[in-house]
């Protein structure tokens, strides 16, 4: 449960939470753009202890975002990358099998 009267903070990390964008490696770290874009669409006045507030927010559930996405102990995993190297016939391959008739 949030500390109580922190509830306008934690609404605010909530909304910006859900408009985060995602990258190939999966969710973005909020930016203080996107946090700076929100406070005036909002018309929320915001001072530098609650951007500190906000960022310490985001890293605790950054740090849990991916936490939950490594593999249990004990659970088989493919390597990040592989020992084979990237010929022409399996890149042609792979093209003919993904493309869109």
């Amino acid at each position: 449960m949030p500390p109580e009267g922190s509830e306008p903070l934690w609404n605010a990390f909530l909304q910006l939470s859900r408009a985060r964008s995602c990258g190939p490696a999966g969710p973005n770290a909020l930016a203080f753009t996107e946090i700076d874009a929100w406070a005036r669409l909002m018309r929320v006045p915001l001072e530098p202890h609650h951007v500190s507030a906000l960022l310490e927010m985001d890293r605790v559930w950054m740090d849990r975002a991916y936490s939950k996405s490594a593999a249990p102990p004990g659970a088989k995993t493919l390597p990040q990358r592989s020992d084979h190297k990237l010929t022409a016939a399996m890149f042609d391959g792979d093209v003919a099998r993904d493309a869109i008739p």
